[in-house]
């Protein structure tokens, strides 16, 4: 899959142009102006510390690039956006590799999440945790009709999500929703997270990335300044609770991943997919 993607990109056509980082790929449209940051470590873009420094690097990227209007977050897979943080990053990892991690995803967040370009989240399969926050992070989301998943799923494995986490949520579907699903760790089908307001749209698999990018046609209508502003008086407050904050939240998710229950935990999680997988 991912030779057929470079084999795609290396017939871009001069409207069009593609640059592809080891984990994500940058693909500019000239006539829409339209970025697509496709997520590429395959199976299913589990969020390492090198694959957030990639996304990072990427969002920097076309947020500087002023050919670039907006952004469409996409995955190279047909069934996984992303399945989220990487357990290998929480489990038995130096209190050191585990901070920067934490800080890339950090980072990650506070530029997607505090965008200057509209972004729409292309949610071509299911979208489980640090997946389902990238997706939020999103100014729209639209999500494959199919068998899939999508939810802060954390509480599953004895993680608390962190605070930027549930603010995130909290703004996407509001405290009730919230609270049910960050309690239970619930992991919901497409039609519930419709209902709810965790994506704004319902497309057949093949057509989420043209609906992106019909989607980010109407937000490039609005003049940028205005809406840009329009949504930092939404999100600046939860933005700036961790840009203030970044060194205590690292620290205190260093010290609580690293606990003894919570690395039991990460350990039977792994060892049963290990299982599973023979």
């Amino acid at each position: 899959q991912r030779l057929a993607m470079l084999g795609r990109l290396r017939t871009a056509t001069r409207a069009s142009s593609s640059r592809f980082m080891s984990m994500v790929a940058i693909e500019r449209d000239e006539s829409s102006r339209i970025a697509t940051l496709r997520m590429s470590r395959p199976p299913v873009n589990s969020l390492n510390k090198e694959m957030l420094a990639d996304l990072k690097g990427a969002l920097d990227e076309v947020d500087q690039d002023k050919a670039v209007k907006g952004i469409v977050l996409a995955s190279i897979s047909n069934k996984v956006f992303s399945a989220g943080l990487d357990i290998t990053e929480l489990y038995g990892s130096t209190p050191e590799r585990m901070s920067a991690f934490w800080t890339n995803l950090q980072d990650v967040w506070l530029a997607l999440y505090g965008s200057s370009k509209p972004t729409v989240a292309a949610i071509n399969g299911s979208s489980p945790a640090g997946g389902c926050l990238l997706a939020m992070a999103c100014d729209w989301r639209i999500m494959a009709t199919g068998n899939f998943k999508i939810g802060l799923n954390e509480t599953q494995l004895g993680i608390v999500a962190p605070p930027f986490f549930c603010d995130t949520m909290v703004n996407t579907v509001g405290t009730r929703h919230t609270e049910r699903l960050l309690q239970l760790g619930a992991l919901i089908g497409s039609d519930e997270a419709l209902k709810i307001g965790l994506v704004d749209e319902l497309r057949a698999p093949e057509e989420v990335e043209s609906a992106a990018k019909e989607q980010l046609a109407q937000w490039l209508k609005i003049p940028a300044s205005a809406r840009f502003k329009s949504k930092m008086l939404l999100r600046g407050p939860a933005l700036e609770r961790l840009r203030s904050n970044k060194a205590q939240d690292t620290s205190d998710f260093v010290n609580f991943a690293n606990s003894e229950a919570v690395q039991k935990m990460l350990g039977a999680y792994l060892a049963a997919l290990k299982s599973r997988s023979k």
